[in-house]
């Protein structure tokens, strides 16, 4: 295929696990755009709720090749547990350091480009009034996202709700990126299907991953809501339950903020204001990193911010090292995966990119620079800390042993 014809889509994901609104996005992006390869940029071991995902990134890979996704490029680590903005920033960069994807592919709630497109707007101009009514809220003690959603209530109310459900907010943070970079890439927004992003009903063809996993870890082992294509794949991990769970992480998490001093554990990536002392405290009553969040979580903290403070404990990813990886993001295209069919994608980035591609870590470890060197080694370090969370025994620097997918 000559090297000037292709376009590609662009998809960001989590696929925690790949599930029928995955496939039906895939699909859909498909029809709309026939004969253009989809690209997505999913998260590692590790997802932006601030958790291990519930099996690695290679199975999760596997299962959206097979799925109809032509290549599958990790997002880096200290992106893909980072908060909303900047794991959307990050993702959407690394999608257009490739120079060749045409549409950024999303569902929200909404389905509304317009709707979305004037929150994205007005939450990037943020004018003199808005951050005095953010300023507001966040005095009388609201977490970051509420006091936002309060102060769009205010000023916009035909817009507010557009950031209230998971899906809208990571598509306003989406098109905030493009706007940011300058990106020739266009958003193309799908109205998401089936159950809400909280839902745990797992009987329905469009569960949510949410239910999945619940109904997974609860020992169902036939669930609607998996593609056919994939119930091959999952069933081993199914029947051995060899499920990925973040208090089995909780010893780690024990050890580290009871040998680090308070000053040591201010300094990691989404800890401020005191939070430190919390988490001291609430680890000397609490055993599990479940009992901790529950204990932590208050109207000034979110859920999802908690265990984000808490994952980079255990991942020693401290403010500093996520402001240096920041600087001079994009590092590399690393490839999990991709369709045979598509191969040619490689000669593609190798002309467009302007940063290398890994496949190989043997070969890439020593001849990347010393910043992304040190990025590569801290997903090395993480996927063996990743394990750790599961049930099953890994050899040291287990992410060695993982091969490029091909299906």
């Amino acid at each position: 295929m000559p090297n000037n014809t292709i376009t590609a889509i662009g998809i960001i994901a989590e696929y925690n696990p790949f599930h029928n609104g995955h496939l039906h996005q895939i699909e859909l992006a498909k029809r709309e755009f026939p004969g253009c390869p989809v690209i997505c940029v999913m998260s590692g071991n590790f997802v932006q709720r601030g958790e291990p995902a519930i099996w690695n990134k290679f199975v999760r890979a596997r299962a959206a090749l097979i799925c109809g996704a032509d290549m599958i490029i990790e997002l880096p680590l200290p992106f893909a547990t980072s908060s909303a903005e900047y794991f959307s920033y990050y993702a959407v960069q690394l999608l257009d350091s490739l120079g060749f994807v045409a549409h950024l592919c999303f569902g929200s709630e909404t389905g509304d480009i317009e709707t979305l497109e004037t929150a994205a707007k007005m939450l990037l101009s943020e004018s003199t009034e808005f951050k005095t009514h953010l300023k507001k809220r966040l005095a009388e003690g609201h977490s970051y996202p509420l006091a936002r959603h309060m102060t769009l209530a205010h000023l916009a109310p035909e817009v507010s709700d557009a950031i209230k459900t998971p899906n809208n907010i990571l598509g306003i943070e989406y098109i905030k990126a493009l706007s940011r970079l300058d990106s020739k890439i266009k958003p193309f927004v799908i109205k998401r299907e089936g159950e809400s992003y909280h839902s745990e009903d797992y009987t329905k063809k469009l569960s949510s991953a949410t239910a999945i996993r619940t109904a997974l870890r609860a020992g169902h082992k036939e669930l609607a809501g998996i593609p056919e294509a994939l119930v091959p794949l999952y069933k081993e991990h199914i029947e051995l339950g060899s499920f990925h769970d973040f208090d089995n992480l909780s010893t780690i998490l024990q050890y580290i903020v009871k040998t680090r001093a308070p000053e040591e554990l201010a300094g990691i990536m989404d800890i401020d204001e005191g939070l430190h002392n919390g988490i001291i405290d609430a680890c000397g009553s609490e055993k599990y990193i479940s009992g901790i969040l529950s204990r932590l979580k208050s109207k000034r903290y979110a859920y999802t911010r908690l265990s984000r403070a808490l994952l980079h404990i255990v991942l020693d990813i401290t403010k500093d090292d996520f402001q240096e990886f920041c600087v001079s993001a994009p590092h590399y295209v690393r490839v999990l995966g991709f369709r045979k069919k598509w191969e040619c994608l490689f000669s593609h980035i190798e002309a467009e990119a302007a940063i290398p591609i890994v496949t190989n870590l043997k070969n890439h470890r020593d001849v990347l620079p010393k910043l992304s060197r040190k990025l590569l080694e801290k997903e090395i370090l993480s996927t063996d800390i990743y394990n750790l969370s599961g049930t099953d025994s890994y050899s040291k620097n287990a992410e060695f042993s993982e091969s490029i997918i091909v299906v």
